[in-house]
């Protein structure tokens, strides 16, 4: 059985693959139990050029994390990064939030689904849907509407999106090292997470990750992720 306090990653980077294996110790923290680096074949400016190649790499980092913790290793968070990956900062209105007249939290548990719906185009797929604010009867900038009575809620979600073909790829190479892929993950957002804090993200930060073969960013502005994008030069 699979023990639910085990956080897997894997960075699948030009350069190198990462892998960091860490112990849910309890609300926001995590105990790093072991991590591996080994050179990087296959990936060309974050893109997976060569499958075999991509995945004999990621299969020998993750034997490297599995020999430090003596622990299986059946399933990871993956990061994806490239130039195909874009972004739209979409508003619109939640409707079935109005007609009830108060706002719940259900109500903005489906602000995200709205928002994959909207922003996945021919060809893309959505990494994340992250809600910025709120406008509760046309009263912009506000970030939690949950009690609020309003007439007209809207949401503005910021839309990670990547190439289709481009992820089909990655998971591809991610599974074939017998890794199953808990779920996708946008690099400069992981990153960001991991080393700016809330007060930097509220008075506005960037954040610049130079990889060795792609440039990422991730721009905060009041708090919420408003621009993300990655340049194809590291």
């Amino acid at each position: 059985m699979r023990d639910a306090t085990l956080i897997t990653a894997i960075d699948v980077g030009t350069t190198k693959v990462c892998t960091i294996v860490g112990s849910k110790a309890g609300p926001n923290r995590l105990n790093i139990l072991a991590h591996s680096v080994v050179p990087s074949k296959g990936i060309r400016k974050g893109n997976v050029a060569d499958i075999a190649s991509t995945a004999a790499a990621i299969r020998a980092s993750v034997e490297d994390a599995e020999r430090i913790t003596g622990i299986k290793i059946r399933s990871a968070y993956v990061g994806v990064t490239g130039a195909h990956v874009s972004f739209a900062n979409l508003r619109y209105e939640m409707g079935w939030a109005g007609a009830r007249g108060v706002i719940t939290a259900d109500d903005l548990d489906r602000a995200p689904e709205q928002a994959v719906s909207l922003g996945a185009g021919e060809g893309r797929q959505v990494l994340h849907a992250i809600p910025m604010h709120y406008s509760v009867d046309r009263q912009q900038g506000i970030r939690d509407p949950i009690g609020m009575h309003t007439r007209s809620l809207e949401v503005e979600t910021h839309v990670v999106t990547a190439g289709s073909s481009y992820i089909d790829k990655l998971i591809e190479a991610v599974e074939s090292a017998g890794i199953k892929v808990d779920d996708l993950v946008l690099e400069p957002l992981a990153s960001s997470t991991a080393v700016l804090t809330p007060h930097e993200k509220e008075h506005g930060a960037v954040l610049v990750d130079i990889g060795g073969g792609t440039t990422d960013l991730a721009m905060f502005k009041r708090g919420s992720l408003y621009f993300t994008s990655v340049i194809p030069v590291g």
